[in-house]
């Protein structure tokens, strides 16, 4: 799992499934269609879809879940990449 942003309370989150790099975004419900908002990923600052940008409180529900289960949280959205 990799969690990256943090400015303006934005973050990505992005879960790896398997070693053939299999992905999940995870996925904010609340989000306006096609917004896009800036958030600074890997030093970085790029636009990315606001359905996919995630406050600071969900990135922690996610990471903590996923460090103790080696699981994506269930209960939250997640979104298939490649």
């Amino acid at each position: 799992m990799i969690v990256s942003g943090g400015n303006d309370s934005r973050y990505l989150v992005i879960c790896f499934v398997n070693q053939d790099g299999d992905s999940y975004t995870l996925g904010n419900s609340k989000a306006e269609e096609g917004v896009e908002l800036m958030v600074t990923a890997g030093g970085q600052p790029a636009e990315f879809p606001a359905a996919k940008i995630v406050d600071l409180e969900t990135a922690i529900e996610a990471a903590t879940h996923f460090a103790l289960t080696g699981q994506r949280v269930n209960s939250r959205i997640w979104i298939k990449e490649y």
